[in-house]
Formats: structure tokens, sequence, C-alpha cells
């Protein structure tokens, strides 16, 4: 005794057909799936991106500071990412920046070298990409100009050194 319903058996061709429907809710279902995940891995490189920018930014601006103190209150920029490794103290090194961060929207150590006009010394970077981000909004406090940027080169993790007025104490 055959166990299909009499209509399964009547058509031979309904089994390609079932399988062709299954195929193309497979696709349909696999592609979403695959945006999904893209999206989701381009979210956490612009997550790493403000982590890695910001993380330069602080080391220049320690550099900053630790030549203001070593030069009376005049600080320097440094001249390059590499100027950020080297140990600034013969006893106990200390460094600003522990390694090179690669720009993560790129996969390469390519950051675009922002320089101060005056002594054109490195005081920050950004991407080289110019992509499109998805975050367009809520980003911490010191990057709140990143809002409504339409490229990741837009970027700029600057440290801008606060001029001193005359008369006012050294921090």
């Amino acid at each position: 005794m055959n166990l299909l319903p009499f209509a399964f058996r009547l058509s031979p061709g309904f089994t390609y057909i079932a399988v062709m429907i299954l195929v193309v809710v497979m696709g349909i279902a696999l592609s979403k799936t695959g945006r999904y995940w893209s999206t989701v891995a381009k979210r956490e490189k612009e997550e790493e991106l403000i982590f890695r920018g910001d993380q330069i930014r602080k080391g220049i601006e320690q550099y900053y500071k630790w030549t203001a103190q070593k030069h009376g209150g005049q600080g320097l920029y440094p001249e390059n990412l590499e100027e950020l490794l080297k140990s600034r103290f013969s006893m106990a090194p200390k460094r600003s920046l522990r390694k090179i961060y690669k720009d993560p929207m790129t996969g390469k150590a390519d950051w675009v070298i922002f320089s101060d006009p005056a002594s054109k010394r490195m005081m920050g970077v950004r991407s080289a990409s110019n992509d499109e981000p998805l975050k367009v909004s809520n980003f911490p406090f010191i990057y709140r100009d990143f809002e409504g940027k339409t490229k990741y080169s837009d970027w700029v993790f600057v440290y801008r050194a606060q001029p001193q007025a005359p008369g006012q104490p050294k921090k």
C-alpha cells in the first residue's frame, strides 16, 4: 500500500518543483543572513576604528604633555607614529603608544596623517577609507564632530593643544 496522497502519486514532476522552491527559499534566507552579518562586521570595524583612532589621539596628547614638561611648558607634537613608540624615560620605559595600529577599515597601517599647520608635525590621523559609515550619530562627546559625516576619512582623530594665556599657571 502506497502511503502518499493520491494527488502526489499522479504528478511525477512534483518533487522537482518542490526542490526548486526549497532552493529559492534557502537562497533568499542565505542572502538576508549574509547582509545581516556583513552589517554586523562593518559595525564592529567602526567601533574598532574609533578605539584605535582614540588610542593614537591619546598617545599624541601624552607625547605633547610630556614634551611640554621637558621643555618648560612648550609642548611638541610627534613627527610620526613611530616616535610615539619610543621610550621616554631611561629607568622605566614609558611609551605614548603601545603599537602602531592598523586602520581597521583598510586593514593596513596606512593612516592619513593630519599635521599641525605651524610646525608640520603630526597632531592626528584619519582613515584612508572613503566608504560610507553606518554610524552617523551618538558618538562620544569628544568626537561629536563625526556626526553627519559621509566618509570614514572625515573622522579625524586629532589632539589640539590649548594655547596657554600669558601669566596662566602651567598645568
